[in-house]
């Protein structure tokens, strides 16, 4: 993930197509000189490859029993017919080892399986697809606010450079390009103000996956405590665990580092033209 001073890495393949405002910029940016810096989008973090795995073993569809069918059962009729436990789509929805209540009544159950009820995992799924949309919105908005923003400045240099090249230095002229440079000013104000609500956005994005990372290493922990024999499965995944909370929060402290960057930009903004102050960009990052 490409922000400026920043590497975040994710893992798996969910939001392999981070650039897909480009056209929109292509669009905005045809009529830039060469020599102006292109705007790269910003990238939304993914979850890690552990989460993935754990998907890979999400219910998929509900059997007439209430049971969640895992990928590899073909109905309710499959002689290895059994409840399948795991976690959502994204790998998101839940604890692997976390227990849910046995399915009841039902002769393909066996009374070891534990399964994540798919209104559960139904919810869970909804609410992280809504998350990511709300991020999408927010990158869309803060991408074509800086490509309105470069628009306006380059018409602002053309604008110059052609009252030097045709020597007016009229009034009218002056007036004309001096609003052009409030208009630049203008927008360079909203788009720091969307790249704060997006870092403000991530940031919240961030710390929901150190505390469901959290979460997990608590449950591993009380299980590997509680075992009376030594799971070297349970040891890796809750290594892998910490491992990737620590990655995390490193991520967490380098963003709220380049947005205390971004509000010192936009307090040098407004020091220039007072009027432009607006109090709300700069609460974005108490939120």
């Amino acid at each position: 993930m490409h922000v400026p001073g920043l590497m975040l890495q994710g893992q798996g393949p969910l939001w392999a197509g981070q650039d897909v405002w480009g056209s929109c910029a292509a669009a905005g940016q045809q009529s830039l000189p060469q020599s102006y810096p292109q705007s790269q989008p910003h990238t939304l973090p993914r979850y890690p490859a552990w989460m993935s795995q754990i998907a890979a073993n999400a219910p998929s569809a509900p059997q007439p029993n209430g049971c969640a069918m895992s990928p590899g059962q073909s109905g309710p009729g499959d002689p290895g017919a059994h409840c399948a436990s795991g976690a959502g789509a994204f790998g998101f929805v839940a604890s692997p080892i976390r227990s849910y209540p046995q399915c009841e009544q039902s002769p393909d159950c066996s009374a070891s399986d534990s399964v994540v009820p798919v209104e559960h995992a139904s919810s869970q799924i909804w609410g992280v697809t809504l998350e990511y949309e709300n991020l999408l919105n927010v990158q869309r908005d803060q991408h074509l606010a800086t490509v309105r923003h470069m628009s306006a400045e380059a018409s602002q240099l053309r604008q110059a450079v052609q009252m030097f090249q045709a020597g007016r230095y009229d009034e009218g002229f002056m007036a004309h390009s001096l609003r052009a440079k409030d208009e630049e000013m203008r927008l360079a104000v909203e788009a720091k103000q969307k790249e704060l609500e997006l870092f403000s956005s991530l940031l919240r994005v961030r710390d929901r996956q150190i505390g469901e990372l959290q979460a997990q290493a608590s449950d591993l922990q009380r299980r590997q405590l509680s075992s009376s024999r030594d799971d070297g499965a349970v040891s890796e995944t809750l290594k892998e665990a910490f491992k990737q909370t620590e990655e995390l929060r490193k991520e967490k402290v380098e963003l709220e580092r380049l947005l205390l960057v971004k509000e010192r930009q936009m307090n040098a903004i407004q020091a220039v033209n007072p009027e432009m102050a607006d109090s709300s960009a700069l609460q974005l990052g108490a939120q």
